[in-house]
């Protein structure tokens, strides 16, 4: 089977020009092109049924062929399953009725448009193939690319067992050089290799990769890979959360923090995982005030258009750390997804303050909870729930006894323990009990109703709130600014000043494009 036109000519060289010039340009970010146009050309091809092809192709075009040869033999076997899977997917389009490629890409080139046909001559101009000398001296780049490639089909295809065998490889080879320009590609094996190891065995694939991943963060340290250490640190969480060690994942997080330079220099992929487990660490160390920031940061830096399984989990971990602080969460922010029903009822019955509701719902919602790793954090909403009831009854009451508070809020035992909770809701404060207190002789509690909310700290905190957000969005627009080079530089001539501005111009519309396959 031959590689289709549209492959080999724009997307193929594309990738190994700039593989190329990244390690002449010294300028590592340049393989975030390449490796977004990768995600881009594989995608076409796992569609179109030609991924042996494909790698035939690129390496063809970007190995010697004694470097072929060698790299075919040691790809022997995920080459043999990609072609099992060409077959495959020929005989379902054929059994669909589908036509042949010749023309389906014959009818595709009828109806591109005058701006697709500009936009790919660029491309193609724009593209050569680079010599056989600037290919030797990016051996390791396009080799490591060439496993990349590999592992993504292979992951595509769920032949996770075959793709840790990859990666394994391909990351014993990486640690072998100290080189920037392979930073960006082996924190991409590093995130197929874990993932390739989570669906191959669970949690237990993960965890068996632990101490691997321990020896290979520390070699990053040392190395100044930020890339890999980001991948590998949120691995790490990662792994050690999916078996509930918590104490372990906040030594780790606290002994190997987020690299410095990486917020707001990186990927924002990245730091949405990392403020993601740092949130739930903070919430399940009893530090709300904290997760509720981490958690709302990850919301905000995850992509709008993916990801919606990352999303949904930052949600439900927000609202339940959000009713721990005790506030209640808009209907608007829970309606309308399926998947939050249960944590709809559950802000309704803390909302509500009636323990029979909250009851209910645990009970009948059970396993979801448990399955999103939030059956503990559940489990103390009880005293919120209570507190919310007692709120509740004290702004509805001047005046009340307390077993008809006992009763509406569905709190049992006897008159002293209702006064014990009903005292403690009141030393907590909140709206509606400032002025709140017990008659002991009447066994009553009593309140002056709701307060004049502007007679209160709550306005002054929330405005506070809002001006740290901004000032903390500032900050970082700030340390992610590239500034020029100064004026009195020397010995730049006109030519290099030219080149030097466009490799800036290309580097700054890489970076502003929001790379949505990091989350994979």
């Amino acid at each position: 089977m031959s590689v289709p036109a549209a492959h080999t000519p724009i997307h193929i060289p594309s990738i190994v020009s700039l593989c190329v010039r990244s390690l002449l340009n010294k300028e590592p970010r340049t393989l975030n092109r390449a490796l977004r146009l990768l995600s881009i050309s594989l995608k076409d091809a796992s569609s179109s049924g030609s991924q042996r092809s494909w790698m035939s192709a690129f390496m063809d075009l970007a190995f010697s062929s004694a470097a072929s040869a060698s790299l075919a033999l040691d790809l022997a076997e995920p080459m043999r399953l990609l072609a099992s899977l060409d077959e495959e997917t020929m005989k379902k389009k054929a059994s669909a009725g589908d036509v042949d490629m010749k023309d389906s890409t014959d009818a595709d080139a009828k109806t591109k448009t005058p701006a697709d046909e500009k936009q790919t001559d660029e491309a193609a101009a724009a593209t050569q193939k680079p010599s056989a000398a600037a290919l030797n001296l990016a051996t390791p780049e396009l080799t490591l690319t060439l496993y990349v490639a590999t592992a993504m089909l292979l992951v595509d295809a769920h032949k996770y067992a075959e793709a840790l065998k990859t990666c394994e490889t391909a990351v014993q080879m990486a640690a072998t050089y100290n080189r920037r320009t392979l930073d960006l590609l082996g924190a991409r094996l590093f995130r197929l290799w874990g993932l390739a190891a989570e669906k191959s065995g669970g949690t237990k694939g993960l965890a068996a990769l632990r101490p691997q991943m321990l020896a290979y963060h520390r070699t990053s340290c040392v190395r100044h890979d930020i890339p890999g250490q980001e991948v590998l640190l949120n691995l790490l969480l990662r792994s050690y959360l999916s078996e509930r060690l918590y104490a372990q994942a906040e030594r780790l997080r606290s002994r190997a923090p987020l690299p410095e330079g990486a917020l707001g220099a990186r990927s924002n992929a990245q730091q949405a995982r990392y403020l993601h487990y740092l949130g739930r660490i903070r919430a399940v160390h009893l530090e709300y005030t904290e997760a509720k920031e981490c958690l709302s940061q990850a919301l905000r830096k995850a992509p709008a258009r993916a990801a919606a399984g990352f999303r949904m989990l930052t949600t439900k971990w927000l609202v339940v750390v959000r009713m721990l602080l005790g506030e209640t969460p808009e209907r608007r922010e829970l309606t309308g997804v399926k998947v939050l029903a249960p944590y709809f009822a559950l802000a309704a019955a803390a909302r509500e303050g009636s323990l029979a509701a909250f009851t209910r719902v645990v009970e009948s919602h059970g396993a979801v909870f448990a399955r999103d790793g939030l059956s503990h954090l559940v489990a103390r909403l009880r005293r919120n729930v209570i507190r919310s009831g007692v709120r509740r009854v004290a702004l509805a009451y001047t005046r009340i006894s307390l077993a008809d508070v006992a009763s509406k809020i569905g709190l049992e035992g006897s008159s002293s323990d209702v006064a014990s909770v009903v005292a403690k809701v009141i030393r907590d404060g909140g709206e509606g009990m400032e002025e709140a207190y017990i008659d002991h002789a009447s066994g009553c509690l009593c309140s002056r109703g709701a307060p004049n909310v502007y007679g209160t700290r709550s306005p002054a905190a929330q405005f506070h709130d809002r001006t740290m957000f901004l000032m903390d969005v500032h900050n970082e627009a700030l340390r992610a600014m590239r500034f020029p080079a100064k004026a009195g530089d020397d010995g730049e001539t006109e030519e290099q000043r030219r080149e030097r501005r466009l490799a800036e111009s290309e580097l700054a519309t890489a970076i502003a494009e929001e790379d949505d396959d990091d989350f994979l």
